[in-house]
């Protein structure tokens, strides 16, 4: 006969692998959060490599087009050299921040095999966060040739919280 006075009580549910992010409960603990393991940042031959190709392909494509403006009219000068600035900019917005929300990465960088994450939570960046960082890199251009001039020690580091990683180290976590 079973009598329900001297049963064990029921264990208190614990979150499982569905939700790594939920707190784990305790009765006599604080919940305790999981943080997301995130990959370590990307080589920097990685990097130069991206940053190569992306050069290469905003370069390609501003010879193309400029040459296309150029034999297409007739045009000033300084003309000429706003409608390549113009369309240099746009070209690089598209790699950098259209094609990394949807791709996860810009042209070099899908090439090299890396991926754009949030450096707090592995997740990818929006829009926003895109724009800034597209900002951010032509002052850190200049503030790169500057410290490379007064032979700085340091780079500077990236200001958005953005993360530049190895794909295959995403497909582990």
């Amino acid at each position: 006969m079973y009598d329900e006075r001297y049963a064990p009580p029921a264990p208190a549910p614990v979150p499982g692998p569905t939700n790594p992010y939920a707190p784990h409960t305790h009765p006599h603990q604080p919940p305790v959060y999981r943080l997301p393991d995130i990959p370590e940042p990307a080589g920097d031959l990685r990097r130069l490599t991206a940053i190569l190709i992306d050069s290469v392909l905003l370069t390609g494509l501003l010879g193309v087009l400029s040459l296309g403006v150029r034999v297409g009219g007739d045009r000033p000068f300084g003309a000429f050299w706003a409608v390549a600035i113009g369309c240099g900019l746009g070209v690089s917005f598209l790699n950098h921040v259209v094609l990394t929300r949807i791709l996860g990465a810009s042209v070099g960088k899908f090439l090299v095999r890396t991926r754009v994450i949030l450096e707090k939570t592995g997740t990818r960046p929006r829009v926003p966060r895109l724009v800034k960082r597209w900002l951010a890199g032509y002052g850190f251009l200049v503030l790169w040739l500057i410290t490379a001039i007064f032979d700085g020690a340091d780079d500077p580091e990236d200001l958005c919280g953005v993360r530049m990683v190895r794909r295959r180290d995403l497909l582990h976590v």
